[in-house]
């Protein structure tokens, strides 16, 4: 992998569009009582409907009960 002495810059500026990113999301999805956290496991469950949560744990890399935690938390918001 190729290095450049703009690198630092570089991964500053993701990290500020990252956070501004989950702030307008936020702000977006707060009507419904959801957050940034949640948005993109509602993009994969859109995008596959059938999709279990085993296999969405081998999408996300994420420990398993992260995951479980944040369907629970979903399921919870949008069934109340």
């Amino acid at each position: 992998m190729v290095t450049g002495s703009n690198d630092p810059d570089i991964l500053k500026w993701l990290s500020i569009a990252n956070r501004y990113t989950r702030i307008a999301l936020d702000r977006r999805l707060q009507p419904y009582r959801l957050n940034a956290s949640m948005y993109y496991y509602i993009l994969r469950i859109h995008e596959q409907p059938k999709l279990t949560q085993d296999r969405l744990i081998s999408l996300t890399y994420l420990n398993p009960s992260n995951v479980t935690r944040a369907v629970n938390q979903l399921e919870f918001r949008l069934c109340t």
